[in-house]
């Protein structure tokens, strides 16, 4: 691993475009996941990643999309090596479809991406809060050279009355994920299209379309929970993630997701319940 004086790194990739024609292929949702490694961590993390590779019949080399991994006839014994990962995951997922126009944008801009970015990297102003003298590096995934510049600039303006966030001490670098050294970029890739593949699919998908919709009648002091039986921790792949987002200080995974809208919230709770 390059750039190793650093206590911390945050590797960042997305899943999905950020196109609205969606009579035209475009995808329901778009994902931007950051995910949070501390130094002593790497080389576990690297050997999950590299056990995947070897499931999948890859080289050491080669990239890791979560799209191949999704298919692949091996799909289920990769997924349980997810939550071997040692890490801390953030994302930020927009719901496109029931966003009129670009969020926060012009309709003539092409910067979903960068913003989705923005708030999933800024998410670490929270894991870092009660953590004093911290480094830390943030891997961006390769984006386009403008969408780069948002999110840098964004990020570089933390503090001001504008973006009132106080991020630790960081720099941010730009790798293509198959770049020596910087291959746990991959990781976020897989974190980012899981999750995409899990809400994106809340209208279809019999688990998740079943507490989607019960899910918002229940009270913390109601027996519902204990009368239904909640999701199976493997019924979704998406729940083997789940390990990674309650790794936060709060221990609620529902801490680790923005959501846009943020209507979507009541629906998604039985998460922060979830074992």
């Amino acid at each position: 691993m390059k750039d190793r004086d650093y206590d911390y790194y945050i590797f960042v990739d997305a899943s999905g475009d950020d196109g609205f024609k969606f009579d035209k292929c475009s995808s329901k949702c778009y994902v931007a996941s950051s995910v949070i490694i501390s130094k002593d961590d790497i080389e576990h993390n690297k050997t999950i990643l590299k056990s995947i590779k070897m499931l999948m019949g890859a080289k050491e080399k080669d990239e890791v999309k979560y799209s191949k991994i999704r298919r692949h006839k091996k799909s289920p014994e990769i997924h349980k090596l997810i939550e071997d990962v040692k890490a801390s995951a953030y994302s930020s997922v927009v719901f496109k479809e029931y966003t009129k126009i670009p969020i926060y944008l012009d309709t003539d801009s092409k910067a979903l991406s960068s913003f989705s970015h923005v708030l999933a990297i800024s998410t670490m102003q929270y894991h870092f809060a009660d953590i004093s003298n911290v480094s830390v590096l943030v891997v961006i995934d390769r984006m386009k050279t403008t969408e780069e510049s948002v999110v840098t600039e964004l990020l570089a303006a933390h503090g001001s009355n504008d973006i009132p966030m106080v991020l630790p001490n960081h720099k941010i670098i730009y790798r293509d994920s198959k770049a020596e050294g910087y291959e746990l970029i991959q990781l976020s890739d897989i974190v980012a299209g899981l999750t995409r593949s899990y809400f994106e699919n809340h209208n279809e998908d019999a688990i998740c379309k079943y507490f989607w919709r019960m899910c918002p009648i229940c009270k913390p002091e109601a027996k519902l929970c204990r009368k239904r039986k909640k999701p199976n921790s493997k019924t979704h792949n998406f729940y083997y993630l789940l390990p990674l987002y309650r790794n936060n200080p709060s221990g609620n995974s529902l801490r680790a997701l923005t959501f846009e809208p943020v209507s979507i919230l009541k629906n998604v709770r039985y998460l922060s319940c979830q074992k």
